[in-house]
């Protein structure tokens, strides 16, 4: 994680991935670690744990996310992303140039796709070599 230096957002920060991604972005030496959640009391408690600054975001909300934004450079200059920018600025552009309901349709194929495929595999798993399915 290049983050040494920088201003990182962490969304879903408060618990699980989020907070792991907050604590390894702190040891990594991020300059500040904005912890974005829906229980602003947890990340509250995972930002005084690393010096950070917590903020209440509901990412299913595109209002939430542009004050997450606006308030976090506000307070704390701007969010450091050129790493990913400079990695993958054409996928970057072209995630930018679309409209929220065309991201939306994407991210439900993919969460389906998953939410399907490991319905199915437990199913097998629960009675292997039986070639039972999970039922639709």
């Amino acid at each position: 994680m290049q983050v040494s230096g920088k201003t990182v957002i962490v969304t879903g920060g408060a618990s699980g991935i989020g907070r792991a991604l907050c604590e390894a972005a702190h040891r990594s030496g991020a300059k500040k670690i904005i912890v974005a959640d829906l229980n602003l009391q947890a990340a509250e408690h995972v930002a005084r744990a690393l010096n950070g600054s917590a903020f209440r975001c509901d990412v299913a909300q595109e209002a939430s996310v542009e004050t997450l934004i606006e308030r976090t450079e506000l307070e704390f200059g701007p969010i450091d992303g050129k790493e990913y920018a400079d990695k993958r600025g054409r996928a970057r552009a072209r995630v930018a140039g679309l409209a929220r309901a065309k991201l939306a349709g994407m991210a439900k194929a993919k969460l389906a796709g998953l939410a399907t495929s490991t319905r199915q595999a437990v199913a097998a798993s629960d009675n292997p070599g039986t070639m039972k399915r999970a039922a639709r």
